[in-house]
């Protein structure tokens, strides 16, 4: 399995998590519209509205540049602007390329060691 995991961490600046949320309403009707390659994509806002966690999966990593293509460099831009800090985590199956030049970057990439899936004992 090559599943790829995005963890996205946003810190707004003030007043700007109800427009973090509406642009990532926008990008969640482009994800299930266009990509089937995504098996994933939540959205998770602390109590005090200050700060959101975004979960995305696919199905590989092709899957995922695919996510970044329809997203688009506008509506991503316009989702970092709403934060003063962003930073996030690359999980999976991930070139070995791509991890590498991603390191020292907001985005940490971390290559799969193991999976288990426990689905099934429920």
């Amino acid at each position: 399995m090559s599943q790829i995991t995005g963890v996205i961490h946003f810190t707004f600046r003030p007043g700007m998590a109800e427009r973090f949320l509406e642009l990532s309403g926008q990008a969640r009707g482009l994800v299930e519209a266009n990509e089937p390659g995504t098996t994933r994509y939540d959205v998770f806002l602390s109590p005090d509205r200050r700060q959101a966690t975004v979960i995305e999966e696919y199905v590989d990593f092709d899957a995922a540049m695919a996510h970044q293509h329809n997203i688009g460099e506008e509506l991503n831009a316009a989702i970092v602007e709403t934060a003063s800090e962003v930073h996030g985590e690359i999980l999976g199956d991930i070139p070995v390329e791509v991890a590498e030049s991603l390191v020292g970057t907001s985005a940490s990439p971390f290559l799969t060691v193991f999976r288990s899936d426990l689905a099934d004992r429920v």
